[in-house]
């Protein structure tokens, strides 16, 4: 079950999984964006799913329920949910990270709501692609421009972030922008392991093997390119690896 807490109203909300949902790894990865909130939940005996709720004035009713991802192209269709999502501006983007039957690679996808009947309807926008077939994906975020993804490439030389611009025509699939790499690959690990943005800025954690400090490497990310302005370096040695763990933003904090 979820514990939502409304600071607003004082008061607690639970949610459990319901229909088709299983139980195990409900709420495995939570996004919320004002009164839209989805849950992912992961299974090994069932297909994975991502259940959007919205938020009435009074309770959260379920919305929509992903279990697959349908898209209108005919190289992108009935893929898997894999499970890690982001939310933003009525965008939903869910980690795929399979190569299709038709021989393309889909890192993600990305459906809209929409509202042209009483009833919202969540449709597919696009697909994602960083064309690499050995590509996790560890996290997804969103900025005004760009939709962000974390890729582990389990059998390259080192993790990256790929950028993609959220407001491109959608077919087939949209290419990646850019490919974020840590400032020094051969010795930071864990690269994008978390990220968060806001605004126009980037914040990647990763662990740096050479000073043995844990560290968040802060960027500027725009539609026309990105640069590094600043890292945050863990305030104690490697004891410390958690430090990285995770990161986000609220008012111009990290």
């Amino acid at each position: 079950a979820l514990f939502v807490i409304n600071h607003a109203h004082a008061g607690t909300t639970i949610i459990e999984a319901t229909g088709q949902v299983p139980t195990s790894g409900f709420g495995s990865t939570i996004a919320v964006d004002n009164d839209l909130m989805a849950v992912s939940c992961e299974h090994y005996e069932y297909d994975n799913s991502v259940t959007v709720y919205h938020h009435d004035g009074s309770e959260w009713n379920i919305e929509e329920q992903i279990t697959r991802l349908i898209s209108s192209s005919p190289i992108h269709q009935n893929l898997a949910v894999d499970g890690i999502i982001a939310l933003d501006q009525g965008q939903l983007a869910i980690s795929a990270g399979q190569s299709t039957p038709f021989g393309q690679t889909v890192n993600a996808m990305i459906y809209e709501r929409q509202t042209y009947t009483s009833i919202p309807e969540w449709v597919p926008h696009a697909s994602l692609s960083t064309g690499n077939p050995n590509a996790t994906v560890n996290a997804i975020a969103f900025t005004n421009d760009l939709v962000i993804l974390s890729i582990t490439n389990n059998y390259g030389p080192s993790n990256f972030i790929a950028t993609f611009d959220r407001n491109a025509t959608p077919y087939p699939y949209i290419p990646m922008r850019h490919q974020i790499q840590a400032p020094n690959p051969s010795d930071i690990v864990n690269f994008g392991s978390s990220i968060a943005t806001d605004g126009a800025l980037l914040a990647v954690s990763g662990y740096d093997n050479s000073t043995g400090r844990a560290a968040i490497f802060l960027f500027e990310v725009t539609s026309g390119g990105y640069a590094l302005i600043n890292t945050i370096v863990s305030p104690i040695n490697s004891s410390n690896s958690f430090f990285q763990r995770a990161v986000g933003f609220d008012n111009g904090r990290i």
